[in-house]
């Protein structure tokens, strides 16, 4: 086949990763085929199982063959960003949109999408969808990330109605992996994503990369995602806890510069130091500690093996303890 008759590569690969919930999977892709109609051969479709060890894949196959292109099964469970990487060396696409399996899409969302990335300048290399809960679609759950000064990550506008939101593209910290755009070739020059993060913050941490690799994102509102949120891993439970102050460490040793380190840490200490108080009297749980000293043990290692140069990017302003509960308050209140 000569190059003039090879298929042009899609401007879109979606990537949706599954792990023991297919039954999501299957309506999360509906969806990506209704609004995939309008684009034909612009988008593509990569399914990743994620080692779930049960009839994962059979299943997928047998109720949703005709919606996606490709199925990657993982042998073993890789954790969220193992399975996005696995989608991403199967997909073709220039860019690549990763899919929660626990979110639908609006159907005109690859339109925007598509306009969006061929408009691009050449130093946006991710983007963010607008997220709305599922259960009130009035309401936005993500609007792109925020990280302050004290390296504390949280959606943008969670919780604010829809007409709250921009309406136009607007520049912002970095996109919530649930439904993030990434140019393919920022995500392989940052060498993709961090598989050590396992679940959780595994985005930010990328966005931060970018920022010091001097990458651009934008938040753009008129790509509408409508999320389960909390619908694969629950909220509150140890699970998320461990994996939260885990990873909240471990983002913090491989990019803070030291100088932000000099300045922030103690403030750092005392709003973490808070946090875990605070879910020990109410959830009588001290995961939150022991997860975060168990990473701390490895601080060195973790800032030699990152290696590269930290540079200091803009970072908001604290947003404090109040900001954290309101969020909780708005996640239990729709997960």
């Amino acid at each position: 086949m000569s190059d003039a008759t090879l298929p042009a590569a899609p401007g879109l690969t979606v990537i949706i990763p599954n792990y023991r919930h297919p039954e999501r999977t299957v309506e999360c892709l509906h969806s990506v085929a209704r609004a995939r109609l309008e684009c034909g051969s612009r988008v593509e479709v990569v399914v990743v199982d994620d080692g779930s060890g049960d009839h994962s894949a059979e299943y997928l196959r047998a109720h949703a063959a005709s919606l996606f292109d490709t199925l990657v099964a993982l042998e073993e469970n890789q954790g969220y960003p193992g399975a996005i990487n696995a989608g991403a060396a199967a997909a073709r696409g220039r860019w690549l949109f990763t899919l929660n399996n626990d979110t639908t899409v609006e159907p005109h969302i690859f339109e925007v999408l598509l306009d969006a990335t061929e408009t691009a300048s050449p130093d946006i290399g991710h983007m963010a969808a607008q997220q709305r809960f599922s259960h009130d679609p009035t309401k936005i759950c993500s609007a792109g990330l925020v990280l302050d000064a004290l390296c504390v990550n949280s959606e943008r506008q969670i919780g604010h109605p829809v007409s709250a939101s921009e309406t136009e593209p607007t520049e912002i910290f970095g996109a919530c992996g649930g439904a993030a755009i990434y140019r393919r070739t920022m995500f392989d020059a940052l060498g993709a994503l961090d598989e050590s993060f396992r679940f959780g913050l595994e985005d930010s941490d990328l966005a931060w990369r970018a920022q010091m690799a001097g990458w651009r994102c934008l938040y753009v509102p008129g790509a509408v995602v409508f999320h389960d949120y909390g619908g694969t891993i629950a909220f509150g439970s140890d699970r998320r806890f461990a994996q939260a102050g885990r990873n909240r460490v471990r983002l913090v040793a491989k990019n803070a510069p030291l100088s932000h380190l000099l300045r922030w840490a103690p403030r750092m200490v005392l709003y973490d130091a808070a946090y875990i108080a605070y879910v020990a009297v109410r959830r009588r749980s001290l995961v939150p500690l022991w997860s975060r000293l168990e990473v701390l043990r490895q601080w060195r290692s973790i800032r030699r093996a990152s290696g590269g140069q930290r540079v200091s990017i803009h970072l908001d302003p604290p947003l404090g303890l109040k900001a954290a509960l309101a969020r909780k308050r708005a996640w239990m209140r729709e997960a």
